[in-house]
C-alpha cells in the first residue's frame, strides 16, 4: 500500500514535470514565433573596416546564423525586388542578381543614372535627365527644362516621380510631383496644403501606400497621404513642423497594411524606430530607446528599422547588431557586425 502511493505520488510528480515542461515549449513557440521569426532576410552592407567590403548579410533568425555575402564591384546601396537587386558601380555600369542565386552578372546601359525598381521591372534615369527608360520602353519626362528627376516609384502600372527647378536661395524653387499612367502624365496638385507649407520645396514624394490607392507623401517632416491627383489628404503623423522626430527616411509597410514603421530621432539624438498606424487615427509610438554609442567613427548608432518580417516584428540594426524589435518594444539580437553600416533590407521567406 504504501509502495502503491509512493509510485502514484512519482507518477504525479513526474505529469507535472512534464506538464510544466509543455507550457514552457509552448511559450518559448509563440515567443519564436513573435520575435525569433522564421522569415529569413537579407541585409545590404557596407564596410568602413579592413578588410573593407560591402554587399549582404544572409540571415536565419531561427538558427542565429549570419553569413557575409562580398558582391563585386563594392556598392554602396542596393536595391531590392523580392529575391532579385541591382545596383550600380558606376557610370553606364550595374549588376543584376538574385539572392541565393548564382553570382551577379554585369550589364551596361546607354544611361548614366540610378536603377529603379518599378513594378518588377528596372528603370534607369539621370538626374537631370527628361527620359526614363524602362526595359525596352523609353518614357518622356514632361517636366521643366532643367529640373532634377528623382523618387521615382510605381504601382499597378502607374508610375509616380518628384521634380525640382528654379533657384532655392533665390526664393524661385518649386517642386511637383506627377504621375504617369496608361501613356499619359499629369502633375498631381498639392492643394489644399496645411497653413504651415509655405515653403514650394518642402514635402517630398516617399512612394505609394499597400493597396495602391493613395500616394505617401513627406510634408514639413510629417507624414500624408494623397489621392493620385493630389486631393484629400490626410496626415498619419501629427507633429509640430519644427520638433517633428522624422528624419525624412523612407518608410516601410507593414505586410498587412496596418502599420508604418520610419526612423526619427531629435538634434544631437541617436536614430530610433517609430511605427504609426496606417489610417493615422492613433499616436506615434517610439519603439526603440538607443543610448549613443562612443564607437569608432562611421559606426553606426541608435536603432534603424531594416524590413518587417511580420505584422508584429520588424529586423532592426540597433548601433553593431542585426535583431528583431517587437511592437511591444522589446529587441532581441541576431548577430554582431563591428566596422560596418547596416543600409536596408528585404524579407525572402
Amino acid at each position: 500500500m504504501k509502495r502503491s502511493k509512493q509510485n502514484r505520488f512519482g507518477i504525479l510528480a513526474v505529469l507535472l514535470v512534464l506538464t510544466a515542461t509543455a507550457c514552457d515549449s509552448n511559450r518559448g513557440t509563440v515567443h519564436a514565433a513573435h520575435l525569433t521569426t522564421r522569415a529569413h532576410f537579407a541585409v545590404s552592407v557596407s564596410s568602413y573596416a579592413r578588410p573593407r567590403w560591402s554587399g549582404l548579410i544572409l540571415v536565419d533568425p531561427l538558427n542565429r546564423r549570419c553569413t557575409n555575402v562580398p558582391l563585386p564591384g563594392s556598392p554602396s546601396y542596393i536595391t531590392f525586388s523580392g529575391r532579385r537587386y541591382v545596383y550600380s558601380t558606376g557610370p553606364k555600369s550595374y549588376w543584376l542578381g538574385t539572392i541565393g542565386g548564382p553570382p551577379p552578372r554585369r550589364f551596361r546601359t546607354k544611361t548614366r543614372g540610378l536603377p529603379y525598381w518599378l513594378d518588377g521591372q528596372i528603370g534607369f534615369v539621370g538626374g537631370f535627365s527628361r527620359k526614363l527608360h524602362l526595359g525596352a520602353h523609353t518614357v518622356n519626362l514632361d517636366v521643366p527644362h532643367g529640373a532634377q528627376v528623382d523618387n521615382f516609384t510605381a504601382s499597378r502600372g502607374r508610375i509616380a516621380f518628384q521634380a525640382w527647378w528654379g533657384d532655392a536661395r533665390a526664393g524661385t524653387g518649386r517642386s511637383g510631383i506627377y504621375v504617369y499612367a496608361h501613356g499619359a502624365q499629369r502633375k498631381v496638385a498639392q492643394r489644399p496644403q496645411p497653413a504651415f507649407s509655405g515653403d514650394q520645396t518642402n514635402y517630398g514624394l516617399l512612394g505609394w501606400t499597400p493597396n495602391g490607392r493613395r500616394l505617401l507623401l513627406d510634408l514639413h517632416n510629417n507624414l500624408w497621404t494623397a489621392l493620385p491627383n493630389g486631393t484629400k489628404l490626410r496626415t498619419l503623423t501629427h507633429f509640430a513642423p519644427l520638433s517633428s522626430p522624422y528624419q525624412g527616411n523612407y518608410p516601410i509597410w507593414s505586410p498587412d497594411g496596418r502599420y508604418l514603421a520610419f526612423v526619427g530621432g531629435a538634434d544631437n539624438s541617436p536614430p530610433e524606430t517609430y511605427v504609426v498606424r496606417a489610417d493615422g487615427m492613433s499616436p506615434v509610438r517610439r519603439l526603440s530607446h538607443s543610448r549613443s554609442s562612443s564607437g569608432p567613427s562611421g559606426q553606426q548608432n541608435g536603432t534603424v528599422p531594416l524590413t518587417w518580417l511580420s505584422p508584429s516584428a520588424l529586423a532592426v540594426a540597433h548601433q553593431f547588431s542585426i535583431g528583431i524589435l517587437g511592437l511591444d518594444g522589446s529587441f532581441h539580437p541576431i548577430c554582431k557586425r563591428d566596422g560596418v553600416t547596416f543600409l536596408n533590407g528585404v524579407r525572402l521567406r
